[in-house]
């Protein structure tokens, strides 16, 4: 199979991290420990700052994930979401503040911690009155288990309104945690209508071998290569897998650049990655943007992309 397309149509960073001024900093003092290529970009810097990279490199909207790391921030992480989405409209900027035209449309994704005091009511008012467009976990980081019969509410609540559900799975080893493997297809399995998009694949805990069998089995599954794709250079033999999955699959994977905590900075060394692996014309698309469009409502996407989405079913 050969690589090295042309750029896709459209770039929807399924994985981005606007936050807080105090978590942005402290996510990038973390990231800097292991790569330390963010030690270029400063801990102070703003969001409009962040927003102006991404359109620089043709990203036209961003899932924003946001997620606390203590009992009780949820709705505050929440409604900071819901604000950020609507102080930066497609090309435009917050009062005050000056940016590049056409920013990427944030499409913000609530999040949840299992010790809050009603997960499923955090939940359900996100998706009601502030309108987020999915749910994003973090067992590894906020310490939760995602089969907590207390999330189970709140689990439901993200099934019943068609919304997908982000869990971050890969790289147990790095946080000294235990695999997710048997967690995630427990999800699948519970919640056969939920959308679980497997943030990092579960990598390198399962074979990437492994998944074309189980994304047949699992049909409410999704993947996501970020990270994953910086490891399976072309031709390498997890390089090989990579490819062999995007050839069927790429359908059922997004891939964003996890900035500002990625695994490369500047971020345009992860946006060539999808054009040096993808196969084939169509699996670039699906994996730049075309996946992540289908798993969200076309009303939360620019208009081209909305358009594009649509007329690709």
């Amino acid at each position: 199979m050969t690589a090295g397309h042309k750029a896709a149509r459209h770039r929807l960073d399924a994985h981005a991290h606007l936050m807080t001024p105090e978590r942005t900093a402290s996510g990038i003092r973390w990231i800097r420990r292991v790569v330390p290529d963010y030690a270029d970009l400063p801990e102070d810097v703003r969001v409009t700052e962040l927003l102006g990279e991404f359109q620089a490199e043709r990203v036209g909207a961003l899932w924003n994930l946001f997620y606390p790391l203590r009992p009780g921030q949820s709705e505050e992480i929440n409604r900071w979401q819901r604000a950020l989405a609507d102080a930066y409209p497609p090309g435009g900027a917050a009062p005050g503040e000056q940016a590049p035209a056409a920013l990427p449309v944030i499409i913000p994704f609530a999040s949840v911690h299992a010790a809050d005091d009603d997960p499923g009511a955090v939940v359900e008012r996100a998706f009601g009155a502030l309108d987020l467009a999915g749910l994003k976990l973090h067992p590894y980081v906020q310490r939760l288990d995602p089969l907590d019969p207390r999330l189970a509410r709140a689990l439901a609540a993200t099934e019943e309104s068609g919304r997908p559900l982000v869990v971050h799975t890969g790289f147990s080893e790095f946080y000294g945690e235990r695999s997710l493997v048997e967690a995630v297809f427990g999800l699948a399995r519970r919640y056969p209508g939920l959308k679980v998009v497997a943030a990092h694949m579960l990598y390198p805990d399962l074979d990437l071998s492994d998944w074309p069998e189980l994304l047949e089995r699992y049909e409410n599954l999704y993947l996501d290569a970020t990270n994953v794709l910086s490891l399976t250079a072309p031709g390498t033999p997890p390089g090989d897998d990579m490819q062999a999955l995007l050839d069927r699959w790429s359908h059922r994977i997004v891939f964003g650049s996890d900035h500002p905590m990625g695994m490369a900075y500047p971020i345009s060394r992860l946006y060539r990655l999808p054009g040096s692996i993808a196969p084939h014309g169509e699996a670039l698309e699906d994996i730049s943007w075309r996946t992540a469009a289908r798993l969200v409502e076309p009303r939360r996407l620019p208009g081209t992309m909305a358009l594009d989405a649509v007329i690709a079913e």
